[in-house]
């Protein structure tokens, strides 16, 4: 996943935009809702948003999925100093600035840090309320190993210089 959203912010900084939205292609989440992840960017506000599922309800999400997603962005939140709701949304929209100076330095997963990276390069970080549904068709990748790689990630992550 990381060198695949890796890949994506390349093609979309030689596109130029006015901002970038990317959303896990699982049926989770409503794309119509990107208005919602645009609007801090737009206006000035913000240059990374995260699309919190918690908020508004995350109908439907397996408890060991919401357990380990809660375990996850508790850690991200002792990492980052910041408050977070939902670490690990597959729902989220850059500023030009935060797509240029993204980086994802591994490749098994990106979430948490890729908000480790942007916040501390300053960008400004919002989460926005959207909605989720768990999907009805296909296998999630998150197996035994998702449990160790993630936090040994966010950990290299804030070693780096």
């Amino acid at each position: 996943m990381g060198a695949a959203l890796r890949s994506g912010l390349a093609v979309a900084r030689g596109l130029e935009p006015r901002a970038v939205v990317y959303l896990d292609a699982d049926g989770e989440y409503d794309a119509r809702e990107a208005a919602r992840l645009l609007a801090p960017i737009e206006a000035g506000e913000a240059d990374y948003v995260l699309g919190t599922r918690h908020r508004a309800g995350a109908s439907g999400m397996a408890f060991s999925r919401r357990l380990a997603n809660r375990c996850f962005t508790g850690l991200l939140v002792v990492l980052s100093g910041r408050r977070v709701a939902d670490g690990q949304t597959g729902f989220r929209a850059f500023s030009p600035r935060a797509a240029d100076v993204a980086e994802i330095v591994h490749d098994y997963n990106y979430a948490q840090v890729l908000t480790l990276d942007l916040l501390r390069k300053g960008m400004r970080m919002r989460e926005v309320p959207v909605s989720y549904r768990r999907r009805s068709a296909g296998r999630s990748f998150v197996s035994g190993q998702y449990l160790w790689r993630v936090p040994l990630g966010m950990v290299r992550e804030m070693l780096r210089a």
